[in-house]
């Protein structure tokens, strides 16, 4: 009986493997640069709006901005991938990016009288370069320090990127926010 139970759980681990196995290459093939057909970028686009989504859910963001604050998610991908494939740069397309959300952000702020905050802060978590911090971690834990140093150095370079972007764009509204009021 026990021999069985044991076969039985051994059998389902396999299975679960070849699942995780085949789900982990179509993350991969979805995330990736490898699809970059319409359908790939519309399939990204959603996710990025739903993973948005979520995420409002999860910290209680007001529902009246939830849509909002999940276009703008899109549309930070949208632009991400479509200036990483013209360019070829993760931190150019992370920097247009971030230019695309603050400026939504802004806009949708005044249009809706809610704080940019509320718009911004979900709308740049498609951006973080949390596959980069992973990969950062795991070559330190293999101890592979020059791998290690790249992806610490490309974390911090998109990260830059993203607070640049945002503080240019939140600068240029606060100076024609100050030149109507003269």
């Amino acid at each position: 009986m026990v021999g069985e139970m044991m076969m039985c759980a051994q059998m389902g681990m396999q299975a679960m493997g070849a699942q995780a196995a085949e789900a982990q290459a179509l993350g991969a093939q979805v995330m990736g640069m490898q699809g970059t057909g319409i359908m790939g970028i519309v399939i990204q686009v959603a996710g990025a709006f739903m993973a948005v989504l979520s995420f409002g859910l999860v910290l209680d963001l007001p529902r009246k901005y939830l849509g909002w604050s999940g276009i703008t998610g899109g549309v930070c991908w949208l632009v991400y991938i479509l200036v990483k494939a013209g360019s070829g740069s993760l931190v150019f397309g992370a920097f247009m990016s971030g230019l695309a959300v603050a400026l939504m952000a802004h806009v949708l702020a005044r249009m809706l009288r809610a704080p940019v905050t509320v718009i911004l802060i979900p709308g740049i978590l498609p951006l973080v370069p949390g596959t980069s911090i992973y990969n950062w971690v795991y070559h330190i834990i293999r101890s592979s320090r020059e791998q290690s140093m790249y992806y610490l150095i490309e974390t911090i370079q998109i990260a830059g990127a993203i607070a640049m972007a945002v503080f240019l764009m939140d600068s240029m509204f606060r100076m024609v926010g100050n030149r109507k009021k003269v």
